[in-house]
């Protein structure tokens, strides 16, 4: 059993004219299992197509609730001895090409998010992603 490439829905949505792709395959039997596979044509249409498959994944084939579970553990990661929260973000230059405006920054630490941020940000983590079960 193979998995069925991003390229492969890319290329029904061209030769076809669909701005999404959902495409759910099974094997039945010995060696079976499930496989789901979205694209979009741009961001938004590929955050609908994951929503589909992941709505599919979970509600109709009944695949474990993954999404759930890495949120939960997430969560209960044990903070470390110098957790620092609101104390702990700062942000290193990474270049400069003349003016202040045009540094480049990238955060060096960051705060711990909600469990509604953790499960939006594992969503969007997910939604494009496939996957298959078997």
């Amino acid at each position: 059993m193979k998995r069925i490439p991003i390229a492969a829905a890319e290329r029904v949505a061209k030769q076809y004219g669909y701005d999404q792709v959902v495409i759910i395959a099974r094997k039945i039997g010995d060696g079976g299992g499930e496989h789901v596979t979205t694209y979009g044509v741009d961001a938004a249409n590929c955050d609908a197509a994951g929503r589909i498959g992941t709505f599919l994944k979970s509600k109709i084939m009944k695949w474990p609730d993954v999404l759930g579970t890495v949120v939960d553990r997430f969560l209960a990661w044990p903070l470390p001895e110098t957790f620092n929260p609101d104390g702990g973000i700062s942000f290193e230059p990474l270049g400069n090409k003349g003016t202040p405006h045009e540094y480049r920054r990238v955060p060096t630490g960051t705060n711990l998010l909600t469990g509604d941020e953790a499960k939006q940000m594992v969503e969007y983590l997910f939604a494009s992603t496939g996957g298959s079960r078997g």
